[in-house]
């Protein structure tokens, strides 16, 4: 039988790996009256902070952001932008790469990284009215 504190530290490793179960996909490299928006809010975003799979990133009338994910892959933001990362993957080792992501108002330029390169496939930017398929490196795509 497990001694009680062995019991709760077992019980901190199994929770804790919950917490750590969301992975940055992204960084900020550079930002201005842009932010996180979240159900109720929008918290805001500075250079250095970490993005993660599901964010919304809205950008206000003045406002840019220019996000860097871990495979080397860039999306810049214009003004008055609403961008979503639905789904993002890069793991070489296991061929595991997902790029899904939303445009649903203003303009990005999108810069392809390593995922792009290996599994152009992979790469879904949607707008509310299309899907781009990735066949090169870069593209403008703006939404009204």
């Amino acid at each position: 039988m497990r001694s009680f504190p062995g019991l709760i530290a077992m019980m901190m490793v199994v929770t804790s790996a919950g917490v750590f179960a969301a992975d940055k996909v992204a960084v900020i490299k550079n930002t201005h009256n842009t932010c996180r928006l979240m159900t109720t809010s929008c918290t805001a975003l500075k250079s250095g902070d970490s993005i993660y799979e599901g964010d919304i990133i809205q950008t206000g009338k003045d406002g840019f952001a220019g996000l860097s994910f871990i495979d080397g892959t860039t999306v810049a933001l214009d003004k008055n932008s609403n961008f979503r990362i639905n789904k993002y993957s890069f793991v070489p080792l296991k061929k595991n790469y997902s790029f899904d992501v939303l445009l649903n108002r203003g303009a990005a330029l999108y810069t392809s990284g390593r995922l792009g390169k290996l599994a152009p496939q992979a790469v879904n930017f949607k707008t509310p009215s299309t899907v781009i398929a990735v066949r090169g490196t870069r593209f403008l795509v703006s939404v009204e």
